[in-house]
């Protein structure tokens, strides 16, 4: 035996949608309050009934990605990327934000992902080894602003295995003009 059920679903802004489904489980396309009038058809029996529908998103799965500080909370992100998939590895100081934020949208546009980084040798060697794992074998390290802010240490360690790029300006708004002129010019 099948039961068909037809809803017909008048949204907040007055617009009708009728819904029919046999044997339902009934699923709702958006989240929010429904005037529903519900029609219910099994062989001989029929019912109409008026009610109201709340439809609440369903519960979403959190992973909570993070590390002992912001240096293994970024290489925690970088580990869901998959091996040799990347353009571009984007080193900014893992200690002042400005350059991190106005170079997240190289993300997208060069394919890479941003690295947090310090002078330690402990997280270079880190650095280092992580993008080996997401570089594509043509791929580039680039740089966020001057040696004030990324020192000549992590660059010239970086440089040792990598092609090398540094996007910087005398200040930190001047960086992030670079950046957007990095943006807008490719």
């Amino acid at each position: 035996d099948s039961l068909t059920v037809s809803y017909e679903i008048i949204h907040p802004n007055g617009n009708k949608e009728v819904v029919t489904e046999t044997n339902p489980s009934f699923v709702a396309k958006y989240v929010g309050t429904y005037k529903v009038i519900q029609r219910v058809t099994d062989g001989k029996l029929s019912a109409n009934a008026e009610k109201t529908l709340v439809v609440k998103a369903a519960p979403q799965k959190v992973e909570r990605l993070h590390g002992e500080d912001r240096y293994e909370t970024s290489l925690a992100l970088s580990k869901k990327i998959p091996n040799q998939s990347l353009d571009a590895v984007i080193l900014s100081n893992g200690r002042n934000f400005p350059d991190a934020l106005a170079g997240g949208v190289l993300n997208k546009e060069l394919n890479g992902t941003i690295l947090l980084v310090n002078e330690r040798d402990a997280v270079i060697s880190k650095m280092i080894t992580e993008t080996k794992r997401l570089l594509k074998p043509t791929g580039k390290v680039i740089i966020l602003g001057g040696t004030e802010a990324v020192n000549q240490k992590v660059e010239n360690q970086f440089k040792k295995h990598f092609k090398l790029e540094r996007i910087s300006g005398e200040s930190r708004v001047l960086t992030a003009i670079e950046i957007a002129e990095k943006v807008t010019t490719k």
